[in-house]
């Protein structure tokens, strides 16, 4: 299963946009797709200049439905689905990662 290229498009967009311009030499988000999953990553470099990625949330598109979930990640790197996310517009998972009322995604 493949990612659709606008969804992707606009995880890209969304993490570019969650990082001023000023602090994107020290942290960033950044997405990278697997198959039918979009992982997105929170991304601080390190003094000796290297980048550490750690998994922060994770959208699994379903092909056949179209329909996209939402996942949180544990302390021993297990995925668990985010209640009630599924939802045909990935918008609406982003606004959920923004909002985080429950700090499932950054802490």
């Amino acid at each position: 299963m493949a990612v659709p290229a606008k969804a992707l498009k606009l995880v890209d967009r969304w993490c570019e946009e969650q990082t001023p311009l000023e602090a994107r030499e020290r942290t960033r988000l950044d997405a990278t797709v697997s198959g039918n999953r979009i992982t997105i990553y929170e991304c601080t470099r390190s003094p000796e200049r290297d980048w550490l990625r750690v998994p922060s949330a994770q959208l699994r598109y379903d092909e056949r439905t179209r329909v996209w979930a939402l996942y949180w990640i544990d302390s021993n790197d297990k995925w668990h689905i985010v209640e009630a996310t599924p939802t045909l517009v990935v918008e609406e998972l982003l606004a959920e990662i923004d909002d985080d009322p429950d700090c499932l995604f950054f802490g």
